[in-house]
């Protein structure tokens, strides 16, 4: 079998438009509409992104499965093995890798973002060795559907079964996270863990292929697979069903004048500050009581610090829904801490203020979603002078303090 021939037959360029459409759809995977937070955004994307692998292993498989049988890796080229089959690997591979780890950086940044395209990236290398060696060794009618399947098995149904925490191994981090939270490094160090595991496992495997048989390749690959599995699993046993945690570290304040605006991240600095402090002079000028600090957060608000929890992932109405966060921490109500039973009072009392405060921040009022009994409320106040409107809000806001 000539080189040429070899190229024609190339798995990884005929697969090439069906691996472009599956990247599409991992870049795509993340809904602004439900996330709020870049970490949220990236994990969704990681676990689209998993699915890839088992196209990179099919590939890998069908590229080592006819070197195999057009007996290339069996005549004598002055090279090594491993010369021959890397160029035709990494062909199959590496765009993939690519693919997830630069996908992921997209929507954040910053450590956590980071690992999770490492994960990404070795998820895609271990599949491709796993593909390889088992396209080298078992029959193409078991490796091929293998090679295909058991990635995406793992990844859609592992999340599927009783024991939560097993979906940590395989990149699902979708509950995580709104804006005041990241995920617990615990899953995250599993995840590496396993692909790390499946990697190890597959060269291994590959290693033994050379002098050994068939039968202890799988041997190898069964009991090294099981054996990441349980490692890696005890490392999120009893974390439970939810991979977030309390964010932690410092924020980045904007103090030069009042109030201090603080943010996560800078980009979310730059971009929210200039909102936020517009909408407390309107406040300031009407004679509202504002708080000294905005802080980034789902914090509880206080009278000197109001928590605001939009990022730049709130698209597309990035202002309104950004003053409405700030308006909803001006009117706190402390009796709604860890009560499911709220009166209809604070609720009602709760909207009116949020909505005042909306209005006279500049924000137009159509399309948002203040009940009818609210909006004719507002029409009333305005005839009112703004002296008299800011008592009544005032007297609002006191009276959810003390709910």
């Amino acid at each position: 079998m000539t080189w040429k021939l070899l190229l024609r037959r190339s798995y990884g360029l005929r697969l090439l438009p069906l691996m472009i459409l599956l990247w599409c759809y991992g870049i795509s995977a993340f809904p602004y509409f439900s996330v709020t937070s870049g970490i949220g955004q990236s994990a969704i994307v990681l676990h689209a992104f998993m699915m890839v692998a088992g196209p990179v292993a099919l590939s890998a498989c069908l590229e080592l499965r006819r070197f195999t049988d057009g007996q290339v890796l069996a005549k004598p080229t002055g090279r090594s093995r491993l010369w021959i089959i890397l160029p035709w690997w990494s062909l199959a591979v590496l765009p993939s890798a690519l693919a997830v780890g630069v996908s992921v950086l997209i929507p954040a940044s910053g450590d956590q973002v980071i690992r999770m395209a490492v994960i990404g990236i070795i998820w895609m290398l271990a599949w491709g060795v796993f593909g390889a060696v088992i396209g080298m060794s078992w029959p193409l009618a078991l490796s091929a559907p293998t090679a295909l399947i058991l990635p995406f098995i793992l990844v859609v149904y592992g999340p599927a079964v009783p024991v939560l925490e097993l979906r940590y191994l395989f990149g699902d981090y979708t509950d995580c996270c709104n804006v005041g939270e990241m995920l617990n490094p615990r899953v995250l160090t599993a995840g590496i863990a396993m692909a790390v595991g499946i990697l190890i496992v597959s060269v291994v495997a590959g290693i033994v292929r050379s002098f050994l048989s068939r039968s202890i390749v799988t041997l190898t690959l069964i009991i090294g697979l099981v054996a990441s599995a349980l490692l890696s699993f005890n490392i999120v046993k009893g974390v439970g069903p939810f991979p977030a945690v309390p964010r932690t570290g410092p924020q980045i304040c904007l103090s030069d004048k009042a109030p201090t605006v603080c943010a996560w991240e800078s980009h979310d600095l730059e971009l929210f500050a200039p909102m936020i402090r517009d909408a407390d002079t309107a406040w300031r000028s009407a004679g509202i009581q504002v708080p000294k600090e905005y802080r980034q957060g789902t914090g509880t608000s206080t009278r000197d610090t109001v928590w605001w929890s939009t990022s730049e992932t709130t698209l597309p109405h990035l202002r309104s829904d950004t003053v409405l966060s700030v308006a909803s921490g001006l009117a706190v109500a402390p009796c709604q801490d860890g009560n499911d039973d709220v009166d209809v009072w604070v609720l009602d009392i709760q909207e009116r203020v949020v909505a005042w405060l909306t209005k006279h921040s500049g924000i137009a009022m159509t399309g948002l979603d203040f009940s009818p009994e609210t909006h004719k409320w507002l029409t009333s106040m305005d005839r009112l002078s703004i002296e008299d409107q800011v008592t009544i809000v005032e007297d609002y806001r006191l009276r959810l303090r003390k709910c």
